[in-house]
């Protein structure tokens, strides 16, 4: 769950392996975007499913918000 007490170490970790990930792409010079705005989303309760990981249809938005800004730049 997205509010236990290690998740704040959980997603620094989660962020470094796809920022590593999106790294390694760009150095081989595939196209690749990072929606790095995702890594400081604060995530509200309203925005999280029923299982309190997934984002629910208002965190889905707020996600696909981020990514089309990031896909604009």
């Amino acid at each position: 769950p997205l509010y236990a007490p290690d998740a704040a170490e959980r997603m620094t970790a989660i962020n470094a392996a796809i920022e590593a990930a999106y790294q390694t792409q760009k150095d081989k010079g595939t196209s690749v975007t990072l929606a790095s705005g995702v890594k400081d989303w604060q995530i509200k309760p309203e925005e999280l499913s029923f299982d309190c990981f997934h984002p629910s249809q208002k965190g889905q938005e707020t996600l696909g918000g981020l990514i089309k800004a990031a896909l604009s730049e």
